[in-house]
């Protein structure tokens, strides 16, 4: 099929595009950010995810993928749409829908032929009936378009892989057309015999679940989702924060209840919290359709509450090690994504960290293996380090924010040497609580003994 993805060169809109032309498709990706079309023109992704280079360059070699800054010309030859842009929060919480009300208005104009247009961006319930409401001023339901909503459960540093093996798909949709019509579009993703052509595990070929639903419930299955993993995390920092007063070690918690088949091991690491472009994003706009719909939303506004906190419980733990007073103090930080295995900074608890250091007279020296670029266009006064080592030289503490695996296990002694005081919080629990304090550290984790 000829597929245009507007909002192309951003993070969904760009796995979607390439996977979609790697299941054989003529894509063409649209995208208002002209630099990062023309670095994606010239085989360059502008984010940081596994396969992704390898993936670009094949499918731009093959002709399945092309990048465009003019939507017109693509959106009139295609067969589906996806709508993939932005949707960030305002002050208030609600999601900023100006992008997709604005590609929206210029899908609107009359057009020859029957189109599917997805919604793949998150929007809150309610989108569908907007978005309708626009197309149907000059164009008939159901003769020139259907509208489909499609939500991605994508998680960034994987999300190629769990493109092509989902744990479920969803199309919420009034049209039976429309919905064979995307599951058509996604081929061998539905039956588990695509391929992830990177050298990853493939898992045995299996059918992939399809909710198929509608617009409405669709929506809401996303902003669920999310909702319920920000809750799970929010939940096990509340219980590291109780192990940390009654001596209880968090791991061994977490270890015990996820072996209860209802429970599970997944999103219970205890740590800074949840950050980056959905989680906060999602619960905060799911709380706003809540509220004003004229309900208390009080189980999430608490779990937004947690992860709020525990900014400042990192924060206090620091101070505990160094003295109240920040200022004049050398902090050495490691990981300022919001995750590890991607450069993606947006809501990064690591940046909130830093910004708390800036504020408190701190000087702050930080390395992470990618996201520097993008940490230092929103604090240039941090000192960056190519190495993680240097960012240590002469601190009076090391700050460990994000869970890289290269963090894991470092040269201690090295370590040691280079920091004017052995002090280690580790808000990931990375390190090995015994070998450091064996190696003469001043060690601080999360709930742990």
């Amino acid at each position: 099929m000829k597929v245009c993805v507007a909002g192309g060169a951003g993070y969904v809109g760009l796995v979607t595009g390439l996977g979609l032309a790697e299941l054989g498709h003529r894509v063409v990706n649209v995208d208002v950010d002209q630099r990062r079309v023309d670095m994606l023109r010239q085989g360059r992704s502008p984010i940081h995810e596994a396969g992704i280079d390898a993936m670009l360059a094949r499918n731009l070699a093959a002709g399945r993928i092309a990048f465009t800054a003019d939507l017109h010309p693509a959106a009139t030859e295609a067969d589906c749409i996806f709508i993939a842009v932005g949707t960030p929060s305002r002050p208030d919480g609600q999601a900023d829908l100006s992008q997709v009300i604005q590609v929206t208005e210029s899908l609107a104009k009359p057009h020859a032929g029957y189109q599917v247009i997805v919604i793949k961006s998150t929007v809150p319930v309610g989108t569908a009936e907007l978005m309708l409401n626009i197309l149907k001023r000059q164009r008939d339901e159901g003769v020139d378009f259907d509208l489909v909503a499609n939500p991605e459960f994508l998680r960034e540093g994987q999300a190629l892989y769990d493109f092509f093996y989902p744990d479920r798909v969803v199309i919420g949709s009034s049209s039976p057309r429309a919905t064979g019509l995307v599951r058509d579009l996604y081929g061998d993703v539905m039956t588990g015999t695509g391929h992830w052509n990177v050298g990853a595990p493939t898992p045995a070929p299996r059918a992939v679940p399809v909710v198929e639903t509608d617009l409405a419930s669709a929506q809401m299955i996303k902003h669920a989702a999310n909702a319920f993993l920000a809750t799970r995390i929010s939940f096990i920092n509340e219980i590291a924060g109780i192990c940390e007063r009654v001596g209880a070690d968090v791991g061994q918690v977490v270890r015990g209840i996820g072996y209860d088949k209802r429970i599970g091991h997944g999103y219970l690491s205890p740590g800074l919290g949840f950050g980056g472009p959905c989680l906060e994003k999602d619960l905060r706009a799911l709380m706003r359709v809540a509220t004003g719909n004229g309900f208390n939303p009080e189980v999430l506004s608490a779990v937004l509450a947690r992860n709020d906190r525990q900014i400042e419980s990192v924060i206090a733990k620091l101070k505990r090690q160094t003295g109240y007073l920040l200022y004049r103090k050398r902090i050495a930080v490691w990981g300022l994504a919001f995750k590890a295995g991607t450069n993606d900074v947006r809501s990064s608890l690591a940046l909130r960290v830093v910004a708390r250091l800036l504020e408190e007279g701190a000087s702050v020296q930080a390395h992470d293996p990618v996201a520097m670029p993008e940490a230092r266009a929103i604090y240039p006064d941090v000192t960056y380090r190519d190495d993680p080592y240097e960012a240590c030289e002469r601190a009076d503490a090391l700050l460990i924010l994000t869970e890289w695996p290269q963090f894991k296990e470092p040269d201690l002694a090295r370590l040691k040497a280079l920091l004017a005081a052995p002090r280690i919080v580790d808000a990931r629990n990375l390190l090995d609580t015994a070998k450091a304090r064996a190696a003469g550290f001043d060690y601080t984790g999360v709930g742990r003994l």
